[in-house]
């Protein structure tokens, strides 16, 4: 009977490994786009950069960008821990992660990445300007 627990346990936690790897696979996929590159490139004109742990655009301050990629990368490995310890965890974590990269996209996220500050890296300071003004206004 206990050959049948631990071999439940050491499925899922093989599954856990393969879902938390995706999850981990994915934000750092996320953090070192080249949309996300060019994005804070001409945020920062402004003083901005574009913070992937609130969705919204933050103010820049020294190391301030590499500190925001860390937490990502931390929170990521946090809720690995969810799947290692049980079969919920597992369903738990594959919920979490299914809807962090699929589901739980904001309306201004999908606006910001699908815009031009995105995608054109040569825009002056006007330009980014009214594009943030435009796409701060999205709720």
């Amino acid at each position: 009977m206990i050959e049948i627990v631990v071999g439940i346990w050491a499925v899922c936690l093989v599954l856990s490994l393969m879902v938390s790897g995706f999850n981990i696979f994915m934000v750092r996929r996320r953090l070192n786009s080249v949309k996300l590159k060019t994005l804070n490139a001409n945020l920062e004109k402004l003083n901005l950069y574009w913070s992937y742990t609130n969705s919204n655009f933050q103010h820049l301050s020294p190391d301030i960008v590499a500190h925001d990629k860390n937490r990502s990368l931390r929170q990521a490995y946090a809720i690995t821990l969810l799947g290692l310890l049980s079969i919920p965890g597992l369903l738990i974590l594959m919920a979490v992660v299914l809807s962090i990269h699929f589901l739980a996209k904001t309306r201004k996220e999908m606006a910001v990445m699908g815009s031009d500050l995105a995608k054109v890296d040569s825009l002056s300071q006007e330009q980014v300007s009214s594009l943030v003004q435009e796409l701060d206004a999205i709720v």
